[in-house]
């Protein structure tokens, strides 16, 4: 992995615009499919590629590293132009953004915005990098004048091509042919587009004004290999075409993607009698390999220009403008060599390998400039004297977790089958040991709280113990046959937990955590969940280590240790949403202490660490997804961490719903896998890809200010109409405590009592369950209980509005039209009662029956009583039917 880039340039320097809360700082890992672009200039080896949604400019030597941030897909194209001042990219997906970015200042230029109904597959600039050529799968070949204010689509061509699902062609740009001509080879699987185009600004009288007109005349040709007019004969089934380059002005050589390792070469033939124009030929097709080509690329010599040619093999074959073999290299490290890419530096020596040995005669020693090849693995070498030197390595295959040492600058890395101890203490991203479970699939690791161990779960059911610095294995455990799903150490080290795939909890304890030999003893198994655990979290309550488990079914079980694993207490802590995290909020001195989770209604919950009772509820931005994971205090901040499906964010504490107090980045649009964080940044992983993001809290700080103080956020939260009834309910409240026919002088208050707050919330069309009511008012009861050991038992309108904001749904929308929330309402209730149903309606004794016997239960009494308060009636049939339109109408009569 190359190094972080501690040292910025004064240009990049100048242009850095304010910093941000989450800061890009590396990325490990390339996505061997798009490779390298070579950017050397003035004697620096500097190359271009991307992964995921993340363009990076990497110097070979110096190990300088420059990530760009600005795509939200993931990038699929990637283009330098011939002078290599400018970068361009494409993301995947229809209406992409085309990024063209500045090479030496290291930032975004220009975006074209496609706005097409097909995704980008291929991008190039013209010789004098003043055209971008976009192709889009549905074959449409534009020019883009991009360097204007607003980029200009001068010219769209329909190349009438069928472009696989998955299939990049290649588009490559020479210089003149003649009369000022430029040529454009656009390669196909089956087929060779060559465009001959020539493009002139004019000035041109549009109503009386001069205006500038770009004007493209092209001509267009088609090269099919198996065409009758060609000597090479026709292409067998399976076989297709890769990338093409120019040998010369006149000469392409194309490579066989699939089939045998051939190489095409296409000549531009003088007008005949068949063909009185200058056209292009297929002139021959030589095999050099039985697997297919996957990189070609060329480099310009005194004698002339060298084809340079590798396949799956890890053979490179260097080749002359005819098409004869120069020079071959074999190295089993480059074994699955996807891209090569020559740098524009002085030719060095290759090397005198095995097959300049076994010649009869001396030979001179083969130079080439030097490069950097890519395999399918994302591991990126350079060829120094004949050797392949590895530049750096992505991360392992498959579905990667990263776990941070809780003192070093040290991290675990795991792909399915293979462990990696990675270090940063070097400003580097550099492997120290690894270790492979072949049969073996890992599932989830863990440090121990000391940081001399390391726990993996594996899919057999295993948890293996490794040491920490060497990766040498200690011990194995085996709680039973199902999958280990999830591991945790207590602080000292002396007790380790497993839950695995049958929803079961595994302990294990020693006596001294000292000895890494020392022998695990099993204290038992519980299986007290019905669906999968979520965490594994130990705390010390009253001198002694509990264990917590959480998991789908909304439970959270707690576990006395000290009687040999037996359940405590089990709480059932959500009603509806379901929990996806558990870890100890990190509260301050004057804070009782909370467990805190997340759930998939976008809350935080807190619960006190001792009783288990909820305290409070925080409500957090609507993200992509739930949060997956959480991090408390990561870089030693006031903060948490947390990530979703593809963000990555950070929030300050205290806690309260303050959306400015809050900052998300897209980390990996192909999908977060696990996050973790060291001394100085947090680093997020996922498929062939390792990112390391700093935290500056600072900003962070300056985006809360900007956003308002004190209650300016929370009633930046409300709607104007929301607002204003939000006040008429609360003030109304008051009256009615009061007595609304009273004659006395009202008691002018910013309070309201408790036992009003269910009725005002509904008031403000968002009905609560009763379980929900019960929450919001055992929080505001015991909001300062730590403090003044008194329950509150009035509220303030500020107050107020700070737990409705957080308390109500993040998905709910305010409706001034009451009739309307209540339709809403009514129809998603008879909806949930029908599922069980069949057909769309219901008598009116069912309707009774599902209100007395499922969820929140009703009395027969309490539901009589809510039927005349809202509608009058008391005398309903019980044989009476009705849907939901039908109930609203004619029994509520809204």
């Amino acid at each position: 992995m190359p190094e972080k880039n501690d040292e910025k340039s004064a240009q990049q320097e100048s242009s850095e615009v304010s910093k941000r809360p989450l800061e890009l700082s590396w990325v490990c890992g390339v996505n061997p499919r798009l490779g390298f672009l070579d950017l050397t200039q003035d004697g620096e080896h500097t190359v271009a590629y991307a992964n995921k949604h993340i363009v990076v400019i990497q110097t070979i030597n110096t190990k300088k590293h420059f990530p760009l941030v600005g795509h939200r897909n993931i990038v699929q194209n990637l283009a330098i132009s011939p002078c290599k001042r400018w970068l361009a990219s494409s993301e995947i997906g229809s209406s992409a953004s085309v990024i063209i970015w500045d090479v030496e200042r290291k930032e975004g230029l220009q975006t074209i915005d496609t706005r097409a109904s097909s995704d980008v597959v291929s991008l190039s600039f013209s010789t004098d990098s003043a055209t971008l050529f976009i192709l889009y799968r549905d074959s449409r070949l534009t020019m883009w004048r991009w360097a204007d204010d607003v980029p200009l689509k001068y010219e769209e061509i329909q190349l009438n091509a069928v472009i696989p699902a998955g299939f990049l062609p290649k588009i490559t740009v020479n210089t003149a042919i003649e009369d000022e001509h430029q040529c454009a080879i656009i390669t196909f699987p089956n087929k060779i587009v060559i465009l001959t185009y020539h493009s002139r600004v004019e000035i041109v009288n549009q109503d009386g004004d001069l205006l500038k007109k770009q004007i493209c005349t092209y001509n267009m040709e088609t090269l099919l290999p198996d065409d009758e007019e060609n000597d090479i004969g026709a292409m067998r089934e399976g076989w297709a075409l890769g990338e093409s380059v120019f040998v010369s002005s006149t000469e392409i050589a194309t490579s066989l993607g699939a089939g045998y390792g051939a190489v095409l070469m296409c000549k531009r033939a003088p007008p005949s009698d068949a063909r009185p124009k200058w056209h292009w030929r297929c002139q021959k097709l030589i095999r050099f390999s039985e697997r297919p080509i996957t990189t070609i690329d060329k480099y310009a010599t005194k004698e002339g220009t060298v084809v340079a040619i590798a396949d799956l093999s890890g053979h490179i074959r260097f080749l002359s403008s005819e098409l004869k073999l120069l020079y071959w290299v074999k190295k089993p490290k480059l074994v699955g060599c996807v891209c090569l890419r020559f740098a524009e530096l002085p030719a060095v020596s290759v090397g005198a390998g095995p097959e300049m040995r076994e010649a009869t005669l001396d030979q001179p020693v083969f130079e080439a400039p030097p490069f950097v090849t890519c395999t399918s693995e994302g591991v990126v070498h350079q060829m120094i004297n004949g050797a392949p030197t590895m530049v750096f390595e992505g991360p392992p295959k498959g579905h990667v977790r990263v776990k941070a040492h809780p003192f070093r600058d040290l991290v675990i890395i795991s792909g399915d089958h293979e462990l990696r101890l990675m270090s940063l203490e070097k400003s580097s991203f550099e492997c120290l040991c690894s270790v492979k479970l072949a049969s073996e699939k890992i599932l989830s690791i863990e440090f121990s709280s000391a940081g001399h161990e390391v726990a993996v779960g594996i899919s057999n059911g295993q948890s293996i113990i490794f040491d920490a610095f060497s990766l040498k294995e200690h011990t194995r455990l085996q709680g039973s046959d199902h999958a280990v799903v999830a591991t945790t150490f207590n602080d000292d080290g002396n007790y380790f937990a497993a839950a695995d795939a049958s929803h079961a909890v595994n302990l294990w304890e020693r006596d001294d955590a000292s000895n890494p030999k020392e022998e695990w003893r099993c204290m038992g198994r519980f299986r007290p969940h019905s669906e999968a655990v979520q965490s594994l979290l130990f705390i010390q309550e009253y001198g002694t280590d509990r264990l917590l488990s959480i998991s789908k079914d909304r439970k959270l079980v707690e576990y006395a240790i000290e009687d040999k694993l037996k359940i405590h207490s089990q709480y059932r802590i959500e009603s509806e949403s379901i929990p996806t995290n558990l870890v100890k909020y990190p509260a301050s001195r004057d804070e009782e202490e909370f467990l805190l989770t997340t759930n998939d209604s976008y809350k935080f919950r807190f619960y006190n660490q001792s009783t288990k009772l909820p305290r409070r509820m925080i409500s957090i931005s609507k993200y992509d997804s739930p949060i997956t994971e959480l991090i408390s205090r990561p870089c030693s901040t006031d903060s948490l961490a947390f990530s979703t499906d593809t963000s990555l964010g950070v929030v300050l504490l205290p806690l309260d719903g303050n959306p400015n107090k809050e900052y998300a980045v897209v980390a990996n649009p192909a999908g977060i896998t696990s996050i973790t964080a060291i001394k100085s940044s947090i680093l997020s992983c996922g498929e062939g890809i390792v990112t390391a993001w700093n935290i500056d809290l600072d900003s962070l700080e300056e985006q809360k200010l900007h956003g308002g103080v004190g209650m300016t956020p929370f009633y930046n939260m409300l709607k104007p109409d929301e607002f204003e009834l939000l006040k008429d309910v609360f003030y109304f409240c008051r009256l009615e405590e009061q007595g609304l026919d009273a004659e006395v002088a009202r008691d002018v208050s910013r309070t309201i009592p408790l036992n009003r707050i269910a009725e005002a919330v509904r008031a403000l069309g968002w009905f609560p369950t009763e379980q929900q009511v019960e929450e919001l008012l055992t929080e505001i009861k015991f909001s300062q209980f730590h403090k003044t050991q008194k329950q509150v038992k009035e509220i303030e309108m500020d107050d107020f509005i700070k737990f409705y904001v957080n308390h109500k749904p993040v998905d709910y929308k305010f409706q001034k039209n009451p009739d309307q929330i209540c339709m809403n309402d009514v129809q998603q209730a008879f909806e949930t009662m029908l599922e069980s149903e069949k057909g769309d309606s219901m008598t009116y004794k069912e309707f009774r029956h599902n209100l007395e016997n499922f969820g929140e239960k009703m009395s027969s009494s309490e539901i009589s009583k809510c039927i005349e308060k809202l509608c009058g009636m008391t005398n309903i049939s019980e044989d009476e039917t009705f849907n939901p339109h039908q109930f609203i109408t004619n029994i509520l009569k809204l």
